[in-house]
């Protein structure tokens, strides 16, 4: 296909039974060789793989989902596929309206378009948007029969602004932060090597839910220095479209002074208490 436009259900893993996270991450590898998701996706992750492989070479995805893939240990395996196989053109999330206004999660927008060239992938240029007005307001035109071609004109004003940023921007309506895929694949190469002395260990207490056999030996395999060098491990991309404009301020002009805590210092969790029922009320 030339394009595929998807917005999958979002049901978090706790809510998924045993066997068809078994399931969905068969068809996952099948549908991708070699990428294997873990146990504690959300149920949008098993999407990905089985829409894209419908792509032709150059063909376009377009997703919108729960943004939570950006900054969680699930969504990491994720990342590291895409890196591999797609050009990521723009990651857009709104700090002004929620886009599903009876949704309880944060979403995303996500446009990816295939490519088997390893250089193009990494030396694209990934745009990271955080829209700081309405959508309404920054086409401008409602969405009437008789504006439909207005309309989309402005939509296509509003695609080529963004895809011609080839560095970070400021607007009246809009914040992009341009990264390149060689960075984001250099960050999370570095995080695998901070991480590999904790040998075992997750990034994110996101559940009570035990591991698989499988996933644990894939989380030790991640963890462990050998073989890193060349292998994404962790990367979040959240911040680039919720940080405060400060943030980036700062980063860059001391970003060079600062190190990573792992680089200095050894990581683990503490003593978990288990007793969310006490601490997390209705």
């Amino acid at each position: 296909m030339d394009a595929v436009v998807g917005n999958p259900p979002y049901v978090r893993q706790e809510k998924i039974a045993k066997e068809d996270k078994s399931r969905f991450g068969r068809l996952a590898s099948s549908a991708w060789p070699g990428l294997r998701l873990t146990g504690r996706s959300d149920l949008h992750c098993y999407f990905w793989p089985a829409a894209t492989r419908l792509l032709k070479t150059g063909g376009y995805f377009g997703f919108l989902t729960s943004s939570s893939w950006l900054d969680v240990e699930y969504g990491f395996a994720l990342q590291g596929w895409i890196l591999r196989h797609f050009q990521i053109l723009a990651i857009m999330d709104s700090a002004a309206e929620p886009w599903f206004e009876d949704a309880r999660v944060k979403t995303c927008v996500t446009i990816l378009r295939r490519c088997d060239d390893e250089a193009q992938r990494m030396a694209n240029r990934v745009r990271f948007v955080r829209f700081n007005s309405k959508l309404s307001e920054i086409i401008g035109i409602p969405p009437t029969p008789e504006n439909e071609k207005a309309r989309q004109t402005a939509v296509e004003d509003l695609l080529d602004s963004i895809l011609s940023a080839d560095a970070d921007c400021q607007g009246e309506h809009w914040r992009i932060i341009v990264k390149t895929q060689q960075e984001l694949w250099n960050d999370g190469v570095r995080a695998g090597i901070i991480l590999g002395a904790s040998q075992g260990t997750t990034l994110e207490d996101e559940s009570e839910e035990e591991d698989t056999e499988a996933d644990q030996e894939e989380s030790q395999s991640a963890g462990s220095l050998g073989g890193m060098l060349d292998n994404y491990r962790a990367g979040k991309w959240g911040r680039y479209v919720r940080a405060p404009d400060l943030y980036f301020e700062i980063m860059r002009r001391f970003g060079n002074r600062f190190v990573a805590l792992g680089e200095i210092a050894g990581i683990r969790f503490g003593v978990k208490s288990g007793c969310d029922a006490f601490f997390c009320a209705n």
